[in-house]
């Protein structure tokens, strides 16, 4: 059910109503905005597409810090901080976006800055100082972008150069200890140099408290940028950016929102001692509070050597703009956390690394005739080269110091102590060719055409490594999954009294758990294998749009257009059968069809509305499908293409100047998807044992019907901002409200998979001097405190409860923040 908290938000604008009017000024909410998201400088009110858009200013004003603040008031956009401290964060359009982010895939959504591509969305947490705009463009855009616009496309536009020097320094202090300090100073060189510098650092403690030693050590970042603009002659521009960001943050797994399983020595999908068997709590705290955990390892992700370089440059003909990109970036980060979120004395942990490079070149002409016909065209190329290694490791077990490896029983050192590891290597290239063609077929109409050929071609080749600890028993058993191995002179292992007392052997975690069946306790090497793939994929999108100009202030429009993102593999996971002739590690690439019509315009002077709604005929998109392996007793992650679906909705957003002061602003989206075509899926939730062969493997479930993941069906944000002038200065109110409804984080739609509805209120105020020298503001974010595990969620399998586990949204923060304008 969807909660709007109307009392609290007419509270917010009775408040700044209620303020004592001495002079008229019209609220900047109001400006009018300037896009590129076609490749030419349009105002939002005149560009065909669903757009939203915030100038860095607007986003300052209204307290729009976060990603998730931007998903929150972006019509059909949802946010997943899929595992904290910069790890796998996706972002989903309309319920298209990326199921995965195991290497090998891409998402749905393509972030750019300044016209440079990325698939990391840490992109879009550019402060107020280096962001001129951020604009989100929903629906397919493959005619005009480079790669992965199935769901849309999002545009970061950064502060140029100034021609006039200019400088800012920012200190910002709020709970949790946060800090943030930064400085910007921009000016000319010369009469053709000019310059743009930005430094920032920022802190914070965690907002988790840890029960059993240590807290997470909470934020710690920094990041520098500089530019050069030059003015080669009259008709030539270069302007250069380089960035470098640093982090040291903590990352901390979904935590168990439930009782720890203490039924058995082993878990599923877990191939050494269960560690929750030796907790000393029975019941994870996060089940009483989810800011507090269970933890004996202060894990961190840690970011070093992130360089970003961008050449553009702009040669103005008579008749169009030749702009020519060239960019690279390489990135290297390492993640190590508490795998298995408890203080036991066995302790699993997890370590992740990314070593990533890539460059991207692009040449595009676009037309600046005042002719009838208009034109953009385009040739792209990008190339990109990946490492990710992934390892958990079962520290201080000495059984796994060697292990014995099939078929000879020879040992092998493993002083790394590692039970599972894999390592995945990608290298990727995208070339494209694009042109759209705006035909202005009268004072009224305007035509636009738009083709693109695109071609993906992917190498990739993986490793992995299973190692199980025998526990003395054997090959392991435990009940609830089937005898793993399958061979009949393995009788299943009696753990009872191991799950006991075990605890109270000797030797505690490292004892025999079968101590009488004559079986000495070792380590296995079950599995040691590599494969390598290849892959190209192409496609032709199209465009057709025709925009109708209603009056002078408002248009329609109706769009028909189709989006493509390649196909891929989970590099890792070794899911290829190699019985059969086809690789099931590779899998198709997604197509989209959408049929979109919109209205864009001005009801009154004071009053502006853009409306949008749309069909979409999404094929093969692909998901990521928890599969158990009977021969091995372990659950790992299929990649998989899902049958056909449809999605549609409708989406407002209504900018409105009540009065010369105050601003309201209101978004309001609705979204319906449905898996229309059989698709057949193990459920880990239920399983259904097979006395015949002793197996017990998922019930497998029909997901026709079912609505996708991260898809609320209603969303709404509503706004309040006002602007109250003095003598001495200027004093601004605003308050933001959103509310998202219910959304699923399994395709199999059970409510134990959902995640409730929320409300989200924020609210800030902010005083700016006369001689504009300085500015003073106080805010709140969260400031009812909701809670919501929007952030992550999940259910565990049958074996152990179907218990819950999640991440939180922040909790209440508050903060003050004082700024020198020079």
């Amino acid at each position: 059910m969807l909660r709007t908290p109307i009392t609290v938000l007419s509270a917010a604008i009775a408040c700044a109503c209620a303020m004592q009017v001495q002079a008229q000024q019209v609220s900047g909410l109001m400006e009018e905005i300037i896009v590129t998201s076609q490749k030419r400088e349009q105002t939002l009110q005149d560009t065909p597409v669903a757009i939203t858009a915030f100038t860095g200013d607007q986003m300052s004003d209204l307290g729009i810090v976060s990603i998730q603040d931007i998903s929150n008031f972006t019509p059909s956009m949802s946010y997943q901080e899929a595992a904290g401290g910069g790890e796998g964060n996706r972002i989903y359009i309309r319920g298209i976006g990326r199921e995965t982010s195991v290497l090998g895939t891409e998402p749905g959504v393509g972030i750019y800055t300044d016209g440079f591509y990325s698939n990391e969305s840490g992109a879009l947490l550019a402060g107020v100082d280096r962001i001129e705009r951020l604009e989100v463009v929903r629906g397919p855009q493959g005619t005009l972008y480079g790669r992965n616009t199935t769901g849309g496309a999002i545009n970061v536009i950064s502060k140029r150069p100034s021609e006039e020097f200019e400088g800012t320094i920012r200190f910002n202090a709020g709970s949790y200890s946060s800090r943030v300090g930064q400085f910007t100073v921009s000016g000319p060189i010369n009469e053709k140099v000019r310059y743009f510098a930005h430094h920032s650092k920022t802190t914070q403690d965690s907002f988790y408290t840890n029960v059993s030693g240590d807290d997470p050590i909470g934020r710690d970042e920094s990041y520098s940028e500089v530019q050069l603009n030059v003015d080669v002659t009259d008709n030539v521009n270069w302007n250069f950016r380089a960035t470098d960001a640093s982090f040291d943050n903590e990352t901390i797994g979904f935590q168990n929102l439930g009782a720890n399983f203490t039924t058995g020595p082993l878990k599923l999908g877990e191939l050494v001692v269960n560690p929750e068997l030796f907790s000393s709590l029975a019941v994870s705290p996060s089940a009483a509070d989810p800011f507090d955990i269970d933890s004996d390892f202060q894990g961190s992700v840690h970011l070093s050597d992130n360089y970003n370089f961008q050449s553009t440059l702009d040669i103005e003909l008579d008749s169009m703009t030749v702009r020519v990109l060239n960019g690279s970036s390489e990135m290297e980060w390492t993640g190590e956390k508490d795998y298995d979120g408890t203080s036991s004395l066995v302790s699993y942990t997890e370590e992740i690394t990314q070593i990533e490079e890539y460059t991207q070149h692009e040449i595009q002409f676009i037309s600046k005739g005042d002719g009838a016909v208009s034109w953009v065209a385009g040739l792209f190329y990008y190339d990109s080269e990946l490492l990710q290694p992934y390892t958990l490791h079962d520290y201080d077990n000495p059984y796994l110091t060697n292990v014995i490896t099939l078929p000879t029983y020879a040992p092998k050192a493993n002083p790394e102590q590692a039970f599972y590891s894999q390592t995945g290597e990608l290298d990727a290239q995208t070339t494209a060719i694009y042109g759209q063609l705006d035909w202005q077929v009268n004072e009224d109409l305007v035509i636009t055409a738009g083709l693109r050929y695109s071609e993906d071609e992917k190498s990739g080749s993986e490793q992995q490594q299973v190692i199980i600890d025998t526990l003395g028993c054997g090959f392991n058993y435990y009940p609830g999954t089937g005898n793993p191995f399958l061979l009949p002179f393995y009788a299943p292992a009696d753990y009872s009294t191991f799950v006991t007392v075990g605890n109270l052997y000797p030797g505690g975690q490292f004892a025999d758990a079968c101590p009488t069946d004559g079986e000495d306790r070792f380590a296995l090497e079950y599995t040691n294998k590599s494969a390598d793939h290849s892959a190209k994929w192409d496609s032709i999108t199209w465009r057709i749009n025709a925009n109708w100009a209603i009056n002078d202030s408002s248009q329609a429009y109706a769009t028909v257009s189709t989006g493509y993102k390649s196909g891929g593999f989970r590099l890792g996971g070794m899911q290829d059968d190699p019985a059969t002739a086809v690789n099931e590690s590779i899998v198709d690439e997604e197509t989209l069809t959408s049929f979109e019509v919109g209205y864009k315009g001005a009801i009154t002077d004071s009053l502006n509305v853009n409306a949008a709604a749309y069909f979409y005929d999404y094929s093969d998109m692909q998901v990521e499908l928890d599969i158990l392996n009977p021969d091995s007793g372990i659950s790992t992650s299929m990649l998989a293409n899902a049958p056909s679906v449809d999605v549609y909705g409708f989406e407002m957003e209504a900018t409105w100047a009540a009065t010369d002061n105050l601003t309201l602003l209101a978004s309001y989206s609705y979204n319906e998807s449905e898996i229309t075509e059989e698709f057949l899926v193990g459920d880990l939730k239920t399983y259904v044992f097979n006395p015949a062969t002793l197996q017990n493997p998922p019930l497998i479930r029909d997901a026709k019907g079912n609505e996708l993941n991260r898809s609320p069906k209603n969303k709404v944000a509503i706004g309040a901002f006002h602007v109250q002038p003095f003598d001495a200065g200027t004093l601004l109110t605003s308050a933001t409200y959103s509310s998202i409804d219910k959304q699923f984080v399994s395709i199999h739609n059970d409510d134990i998979e959902s995640i409730d509805s929320y409300a989200k209120f924020d609210a800030r105020i902010s005083w700016k001097a006369g001689s504009g020298k300085y500015e003073i503001s106080a805010y709140g974010d969260n400031l009812t405190d909701e809670l919501s595990y929007a952030n992550g969620y999940s259910v565990g399998n049958q074996q152990l409860g179907n218990r819950l586990s999640g991440r939180a949204i922040a909790p209440r923060t508050l903060g003050a923040e004082l700024v020198f304008f020079f």
